[in-house]
C-alpha cells in the first residue's frame, strides 16, 4: 500500500496555460519533436494528474520524454521530474503523471520535455493551485486500530479500538490518554447515555458498562451469547436496547441493560456491523441487510445483497442513511425517507474504496455531511447529501468512523491509531 503524505491535496479546477517565454519553441523547427500541454485532471483518489501529447517526433526518433514540475516557473530536469524514456512509435502519444505529496495551498508549474537527435524542446507550461489543508492529524499516542469516537460534551470524548483500547480526552481532543477498560478483545462500538453512563462492546462477547464517567468498567453477562462477537450496541430509548453479533444474532434489553434476551438467533454465514430500531421495526446491516417489522417474528431482505454495509445513520425522524460498498467496485449510500419502507441510491462512487461511516452536523448546520471509508477515502456534502465531493485523502489506512459533535468538531478515526480532525471552516470541504 502506497504511503500518502498528510499534505496530499486535490487540484482547484481553475487551471490555465502559461507561456514558456525563453524556452525553445515546439513549432519553429520541424526537425524537432512537438509537444502539446493538455492540462490537469483529478483522478478518483484526489491527486492531480498533468497530461501532455507528443504530436510529432520530428525528423528522428524521440529518445527521451519527461515531465517536470515544481513551485517555480519553468521547472526543468534538475528538479522533480519523471523520465518516460524513449517515446512510443505510435503518434500522437498521450502521456501524463500523477503528482504526489504536494504542499497545500501552493501554486505549482509543470511542463514536458522531449529530445531527439536534432535537439530538445519543452512544451508550454501549465499551472494549478492546491487546496488548503482540510484535515489535521491528531496524535493518539497509540498504534492500535481505532473503531469508534464519541464526545459526551465539548471537552470530553472517547475512542474505542483494538485490544480493549480506550482513549479519553478532557480538552476537546487536543490530547488523548489511555484509560483501562478491563477488556482484552477489540472494542467495536460504544454507546453513551450521558457523561456518566456508557457501554462498550466487542469480541468474545465483551460487554462492559460504566456509571462513573469511565473511571471504572463492570463486565455485563449476556446469557446464551457464548462464542459470539458483539459488533454494535444501540439503545432506542434508555430502557430498550440491542446488541448485534457478527453472526447475525441479536440480543435485546427492555430494562436498560440489566438483562438481555435473544431477539434473533438465526446463524448466518454473513457478517453484520450495525443495528437500528424504531418500535417493532429493526434493521441489521453487514453483508446484506435484514429488516423485521413485527418485533423479530419475521425477517426479510433489504437493499442490494451484492454490497456490504457498515453503518445506519438516523438523520431525522423519518430519514435513514446506510453507507457501504465493496473494495474494488465502489462505495454506495442509500437513503430511506419512510424508515426502511422504500430505498433510493443517494450516492455511488466508482472508486476502489467502500464507505464505512456517515455523519451529519447537528442543527443549525444539517446541510453539512461527511463520508469516510477504506484506504483513507473521505467525501463531503454541503447540501444535505444531494451532492458529494472529494476531501483530502490523507493517509494510507482504513477509516472506520466519522463523527460530528458540531460543525467545527468533526472527527475521523481509523487503523494504526489514526485520528483526524477537520479544520473548522478553513474551507467548505
Amino acid at each position: 500500500m502506497m504511503q500518502r503524505s498528510l499534505s496530499i491535496v486535490f487540484v482547484v479546477l481553475a487551471l490555465f496555460l502559461v507561456s514558456s517565454c525563453g524556452d525553445k519553441s515546439t513549432s519553429v523547427n520541424p526537425d524537432l519533436p512537438r509537444i502539446v500541454a493538455k492540462g490537469v485532471i483529478q483522478i478518483d483518489i484526489c491527486l492531480p494528474t498533468v497530461e501532455f501529447t507528443l504530436e510529432s517526433a520530428g525528423a528522428s526518433a524521440v529518445s527521451m520524454v519527461a515531465i517536470c514540475w515544481g513551485e517555480n516557473p519553468r521547472p526543468d530536469l534538475s528538479g522533480d521530474h519523471y523520465n518516460f524514456g524513449p517515446a512510443s512509435d505510435e503518434l500522437p502519444d498521450n502521456f501524463g503523471k500523477t503528482l504526489w505529496s504536494l504542499t497545500p495551498g501552493t501554486k505549482y508549474y509543470a511542463r514536458a520535455y522531449a529530445k531527439n537527435a536534432h535537439g530538445e524542446v519543452w512544451s508550454d507550461q501549465i499551472s494549478f493551485t492546491t487546496l488548503p489543508l482540510v484535515w489535521n492529524k491528531v496524535d493518539s499516542g497509540v498504534s492500535n486500530d481505532l473503531s469508534r469516537i464519541h464526545f459526551v460534551d465539548a471537552n470530553t470524548g472517547w475512542i474505542c479500538g483494538e485490544s480493549g483500547m480506550l482513549l479519553k480526552t478532557i480538552n476537546g481532543g487536543n490530547s488523548w490518554t489511555v484509560v483501562p477498560s478491563g477488556a482484552t478483545q477489540r472494542l467495536t462500538d460504544m454507546h453513551w447515555m450521558n457523561p456518566d453512563t456508557g457501554w462498550i462492546c466487542g469480541g468474545n462477547r465483551t460487554l462492559r458498562k460504566t456509571i462513573n464517567g469511565g473511571n471504572s468498567w463492570l463486565g455485563v453477562s449476556v446469557p446464551g451469547s457464548e462464542d459470539q462477537w458483539f459488533t454494535n450496541i444501540y439503545f432506542e430509548t434508555p430502557q430498550i436496547g440491542y446488541l448485534l453479533c457478527d453472526s447475525g444474532w441479536v440480543f435485546k434489553t427492555t430494562d436498560g441493560g440489566a438483562n438481555w434476551q435473544p431477539f434473533r438467533t438465526l446463524n448466518s454465514y454473513n457478517s453484520y456491523h450495525d443495528i437500528w430500531s424504531s418500535g417493532n421495526t429493526v434493521m441489521i446491516v453487514g453483508e446484506g441487510a435484514r429488516i423485521t417489522r413485527d418485533g423479530g417474528e419475521t425477517w426479510y431482505y433489504a437493499l442490494n445483497s451484492d454490497h456490504e454495509y457498515f453503518q445506519i445513520y438516523l438523520d431525522s425522524q423519518n430519514l435513514l442513511w446506510v453507507a457501504g460498498g465493496n473494495d474494488g467496485s465502489g462505495g454506495i449510500v442509500y437513503k430511506s425517507e419512510d424508515l426502511t419502507g422504500t430505498w433510493s441510491t443517494a450516492y455511488y462512487a466508482s472508486v476502489w474504496n467502500r464507505f464505512t461511516s456517515i455523519t451529519k452536523a447537528p442543527e443549525p448546520h444539517t446541510n453539512r455531511m461527511w463520508l469516510a471509508g477504506a484506504n483513507s477515502v473521505i467525501r463531503a456534502s454541503n447540501n444535505g447529501g444531494e451532492d458529494w465531493h472529494y476531501n483530502n485523502d490523507i493517509s494510507s489506512c482504513n477509516f472506520n468512523h466519522v463523527y460530528a459533535y458540531d460543525v467545527d468538531n468533526v472527527w475521523i478515526v481509523g487503523d494504526y491509531g489514526y485520528i483526524y480532525k477537520r479544520i473548522p471552516d478553513s474551507s467548505k470541504q
